[in-house]
């Protein structure tokens, strides 16, 4: 009897006996070599998707103070650091630049602004200072130390110690007001006081309207004018 390449033989006694020896699968040879040169690749791209992450996380955490920018057709922002809570986004020393309807631009800074999850259009800002500018050079300045932002409407809402300045000399206090930054249109939601180059205005309720080029007082206004002898006139 012939011998194959997967038997062999041998004698005892008198007689010749043969053995079978396992057939060689190919193919599971094959598939092994391919999952053992997998192992070691993924041996070497693992640590390096693991760094990639946790770098991320550290960036968005606030570990590396690199400025971040994000800038579209309306507006330009950025932020030094953005910290990650479970249930929201700090963003420290945000800074917001856009354009108004009327040709003017605007500037928006907090010194942190927090976005929570479920607000993803609204930013509660803290130590707030907003710039609103015309073409023609004009501009109010508004500073608070709190305030809600709400990007889809440009509706900026100010609480403690508000504080308006227009380039025409005026100082306009409030505990609370509503500003249209699209617009540069103010409303007061308190008493205010305000200081004029030459004399002093009280009222229930002001708007300023142009980006601070007009004020416009009700609720029992009171104006006091400094006359030129000294004097004052009400």
């Amino acid at each position: 009897m012939p011998m194959t390449e997967n038997s062999s033989s041998g004698t005892l006694g008198s007689e010749t006996f043969y053995r079978a020896r396992p057939a060689v699968d190919h193919h599971s040879f094959a598939r092994a070599e391919r999952t053992g040169r997998m192992v070691t690749w993924l041996k070497y791209i693992l640590p390096v998707i693991a760094l990639c992450l946790i770098g991320l996380f550290l960036y968005l955490s606030g570990f590396f103070s690199s400025p971040v920018k994000l800038e579209t057709d309306k507006y330009l922002a950025e932020v030094d650091n953005i910290q990650l809570k479970k249930d929201s986004a700090k963003l420290n020393n945000l800074k917001l630049i856009g354009r108004n309807n009327k040709d003017g631009n605007y500037e928006l800074t907090a010194g942190t602004a927090t976005r929570k999850i479920d607000q993803p259009g609204r930013y509660f800002l803290e130590k707030i200072e907003a710039v609103m500018n015309k073409k023609n050079g004009g501009w109010a300045k508004i500073r608070a130390n709190q305030g809600v932002y709400d990007k889809k409407t440009d509706l900026l809402k100010l609480r403690d110690r508000v504080v308006i300045q227009s380039d025409k000399g005026y100082v306009a206090r409030m505990a609370a007001a509503r500003v249209n930054v699209n617009e540069g249109h103010l409303q007061s939601e308190s008493p205010v006081q305000v200081d004029l180059p030459n004399g002093k205005v009280r009222a229930g309720h002001m708007e300023v309207i142009d980006r601070g080029q007009i004020f416009r007082f009700s609720e029992r206004p009171k104006m006091v004018i400094n006359m030129s002898n000294g004097g004052k006139q009400q």
